[in-house]
């Protein structure tokens, strides 16, 4: 299904969360994961097509909503629900990408990163990205209400998501949108390397 984001001198097109997203919009997506979320795929960065091919074949492309301008991807936002995971990034695929002993260091760093989402009854963002060229434009909220109608819907009472403390931007965004922060994870070994020393889980409750 597809609507209308009333927008003056724009033709911004929603795409909802019950169709599949198109092989172009999944690889369009991940191009928008990759500069939004650089440095917490730094570990993994040195090699960006087999990068981009990972993501691709761990990506759910029923689990995401899209905004899309003309042929353009504007905004992306993936979650995990009723078991499902957005990115679903298992050893074996990191094996298959970047070797075994390669593969299994990287899959290490990714487990203290990609947390799996534990309540039943609480969707996950994963991620939630916009484009360079759309930014400033409220998109991002608009993803947002698009995953609050999706709770609603499913009778969901929470929302959860993760952003890191150098995300001030996007922290404040979610504030906005009635996410609290729930609890906050230190990063003290790897906050050299990945540029950021604290993960906080925000949590918004659906009436």
């Amino acid at each position: 299904m597809e609507s209308q984001i009333e927008k003056s001198d724009t033709n911004l097109v929603l795409k909802t969360s019950n169709c599949f997203v198109s092989a172009q919009q999944k690889s369009d997506s991940i191009d928008v994961f990759l500069d939004s979320f650089s440095k917490k795929f730094t570990p993994l960065d040195r090699f960006p097509k087999s990068l981009k091919s990972l993501l691709q074949d761990c990506m759910a492309d029923d689990r995401c909503i899209v905004i899309s301008q003309d042929e353009e991807l504007a905004a992306v936002v993936g979650y995990s629900m009723k078991k499902k995971r957005f990115f679903k990034i298992e050893l074996s695929s990191i094996c298959k990408q970047y070797g075994s002993m390669r593969g299994f260091y990287y899959w290490s760093i990714i487990q203290l990163l990609h947390k799996k989402p534990t309540k039943r009854n609480t969707i996950f963002i994963e991620a939630l990205a916009v484009s360079p060229n759309f930014r400033g434009e409220g998109l991002g909220r608009k993803l947002i209400y698009e995953v609050s109608k999706l709770a609603e819907q499913q009778k969901i009472k929470k929302i959860r998501l993760e952003v890191v403390n150098s995300n001030e931007r996007a922290l404040r965004m979610y504030q906005r949108c009635g996410f609290r922060v729930k609890s906050t994870q230190k990063i003290h070994l790897l906050t050299k390397f990945l540029g950021f020393s604290k993960v906080y889980l925000m949590e918004k409750n659906i009436r």
